[in-house]
This record gives C-alpha cells, structure tokens and sequence, in this order.
C-alpha cells in the first residue's frame, strides 16, 4: 500500500471513529475505502515524528510506510483501535513511538555480532528524551494542519460552487488572522468591485464556515462533545504556535 504517492493528490478524507469502525465491521469495499483513508490522514504527521525523532527524509519514508503496513495488517492496529482508548490523534503518535522504539531494538540486535551491546526496548524508550518531545510537538503541528487544510479544502469547494475560487484564494490568508481594522476588506472590496461592507460580511460568515468546518473535522476523532472542543482548543493553539 503506497500511502505517500497520494497524499498531496487526494482531498481530505473523513478520517474519524467511525470510519475504523467501518474499517473494522463493515464490508469488503466500505473496510479498504475507510483503511485508506485512514493511512492518507496520518501518513504526513507519522513521517514527520518520524524525522523528529532523528530519522532522515528517507528513513522517515520507509518507516512511515512500514508502520502503515504493519497497523493494516489484520488484526493489528486498526483492528484493535478502540474508541474508549481516548483521541485517535494521541493513539496513533503512540503507536508511531512504539513503532520507532521497536525497530530501534531490532537495530541494535543486529548489530550484536559486531561487536555493538544491544540495547533493550526499555532503554530505548528512556532515549528518547526531549527528542520525543520536539518530535510529538512536530506531530501534532502536522495534524493540525492537515485538519486545517481539510476544512479548507470544504471552503474551498463551497466557493467553488458559487463561481468564486478566486475570491476564497484571496480571502484564505486573512481566515485565521485577527481583525485588521477594514483593511483587508478594503482591498478586496477594491478588487472585486464591491463595498468595504460587503466584503467584511462576506469574511465574517467564511471565518464562522472555517470554524464550523474545523469543529466537524475534531468531532470525528473523539466521543464526545466535551473531548472535541478541548481538541479544537488544543489545535488552534498548535497553529498559533506553528505561527508564532
């Protein structure tokens, strides 16, 4: 399964518990189409812990690919996910690290017979360190902006629809921006040839459809209410953060 080839090609899937929980119960072609999904969502972020953690570009690749396989494999890691274990975020930088700690341990017994001490899997854990906190923090980073481009994606399609990419192009750099004062109305209000007024409204009701957008993205990956409105606190703050 090549995951990487696609996944700046392909829109956003509906990544969410219940697509694994078609994945896990439901027929033949509802399961591939929800396992694929799924591997599309977190190919990017999983590469990128990987890098972080100290893998170059390439290793992060191979890695990232080897862990989707073996987490599509029956009866391993989309077969096991269970709702009640928290976030689907969380669970999979998890199973990511423990991942990367295994094929550290296999590394090291490899090189047992030149000479080199193996390592255990527990010490391996313990290596990680603060490498493992800057390499959550890229994952999560990562995550955040494939929700945040997901919804944009959605937004994208709305304007679309109405005959207005152009203008949703022009208005997507400001979306996540505090309000300017009128001057970014003003300018587009120039360029489309409509009023300052206008075009404030229009920005105003993108940004409470961006919002929506995001809210709906987060609700698929949590149970509850509560949990997914600590999870879009949590991912504006990472954006903010990735801005700062």
């Amino acid at each position: 399964m090549n995951v990487e080839n696609k996944q700046h090609s392909m829109p956003f899937p509906a990544t969410s518990w219940t697509r694994v929980m078609h994945y896990q119960e439901g027929e033949e072609q509802a399961a591939r189409s929800a396992l694929e999904d799924l591997c599309r969502t977190y190919w990017q972020p999983v590469v990128n812990y990987f890098q972080a953690i100290g893998c170059d570009p390439e290793e992060a690749r191979d890695a990232a690919q080897e862990f989707m396989v073996q987490f599509a494999t029956p009866g391993q890691g989309f077969d096991r996910i269970d709702p009640a274990k928290g976030r689907l975020r969380s669970y999979m930088k998890q199973a990511a690290r423990h991942f990367i700690v295994k094929v550290r341990e296999k590394a090291n017994t490899q090189r047992r017979g030149g000479g080199t001490e193996s390592i255990s899997i527990e010490e391996n854990e313990e290596s990680l360190g603060t490498e493992d906190e800057e390499a959550s923090v890229s994952y999560d980073q990562s995550w955040a902006m494939t929700v945040l481009e997901a919804a944009f994606a959605k937004l994208r399609d709305e304007y679309a629809a109405r005959g207005k990419a152009t203008l949703f192009e022009r208005i997507r750099p400001g979306l996540l921006e505090p309000e300017d004062g009128g001057a970014l109305c003003h300018q587009l209000a120039e360029a489309f040839k409509t009023s300052s007024a206008a075009m404030s409204l229009e920005i105003h009701r993108t940004r409470k459809r961006l919002a929506r957008h995001l809210r709906q993205q987060v609700l698929a990956t949590v149970e509850t209410e509560a949990e997914a409105e600590e999870e879009l606190r949590y991912l504006m703050r990472i954006l903010a953060y990735g801005r700062a």
